[in-house]
């Protein structure tokens, strides 16, 4: 599809087998106004590096090992990187870095996270993956589900823009709990994402909702 001029641009950070920066890609490859325009990863090596790759994705690889001798403030270089771009907003996938704080304010409220539990349980610094999951079926609830929410300077504590939940069972174990919580990332998020982008969204007070239910 030709590039449209007034699209906006999307920067897909990950760390891992990138499954979900797969689904991203897949459902914003036709799209009209928003596009996907390259991945930052600090491991070069991880399996969403080849998802780039194979889909002709530029990738950037924001590490300090990088960079090693070359520029004191990696921060700087990747801001001045995602300019280039042109890009304006930030999706995290499954990102295992915490954002430096001139990242954050060069993009205040234009970047978004998915985390696997119901924030603000089961957030914060370590809590990631299977170590979520885990916390989840120790804790004993009933109920779970992904959220995503903005991106601000620590861990999870962003603003929560949209949660979907699942029943917690008798008989899920780490691995079924991980099955459904990507099953809900691949299907929701990319949604989110879009909805965010394009701008429909309520702001009240502190909290913000999407205009569009999603489906």
């Amino acid at each position: 599809m030709p590039h449209n001029p007034t699209s906006l641009n999307i920067a897909v950070f990950a760390s891992g087998a990138g499954s979900n920066f797969h689904s991203i890609l897949n459902y914003f490859k036709d799209h009209c106004n928003v596009r996907v325009v390259t991945l930052v990863s600090n491991n070069s090596k991880c399996g969403a590096v080849q998802i780039a790759i194979d889909n002709g994705i530029s990738f950037f690889h924001y590490s300090k090992y990088a960079f090693s001798g070359k520029c004191s403030n990696i921060a700087l270089k990747l801001i001045e990187y995602l300019k280039h771009k042109d890009v304006s907003m930030i999706v995290l996938a499954g990102y295992m870095k915490l954002l430096e704080p001139e990242v954050i304010r060069n993009y205040s409220n234009r970047i978004v996270n998915v985390h696997p539990a119901l924030l603000p349980a089961f957030g914060g610094k370590g809590m990631y993956g299977d170590i979520v999951q885990k916390a989840v079926i120790d804790s004993g609830v009933k109920i779970s589900g992904v959220t995503v929410h903005l991106v601000n300077e620590n861990y999870d504590e962003g603003q929560i823009i949209f949660q979907k939940h699942f029943a917690v069972e008798y008989s899920d174990t780490i691995e079924t709990l991980s099955q459904k919580v990507k099953a809900i990332e691949h299907k929701y998020y990319p949604k989110v994402i879009e909805q965010i982008a394009l701008g429909n969204i309520h702001k009240i007070d502190d909290r913000i909702f999407l205009k569009n239910k999603i489906e």
